[in-house]
């Protein structure tokens, strides 16, 4: 519901549950595997004993693997380094 663009542009994917995506001309809701995916979890990581509900949420806790994966790498440079 909050569209900032004459284009119907959204700035960010937001937890609000009355605010949801407009693709095309169909509004609709990001599926929990389409958050995961965004999130760079890989299609085989097991999301089906959760509700939607409870993955909304642990995907929105959910730190992005490659962003985990730099830091990891930064901190060996430094490490390695002293």
């Amino acid at each position: 519901d909050r569209v900032y663009s004459p284009k119907g542009v959204s700035p960010t994917l937001t937890t609000f549950s009355l605010c949801v995506p407009k693709i095309s001309v169909y509004w609709r809701r990001v599926t929990p595997r389409e958050c995961f995916r965004l999130q760079g979890f890989p299609d085989s990581f097991d999301i089906s004993e959760e509700s939607d509900r409870v993955l909304y949420k642990v995907i929105g806790n959910a730190v992005t693997v490659n962003v985990v994966f730099e830091i990891g790498r930064s901190i060996k440079k430094v490490i390695g380094s002293g």
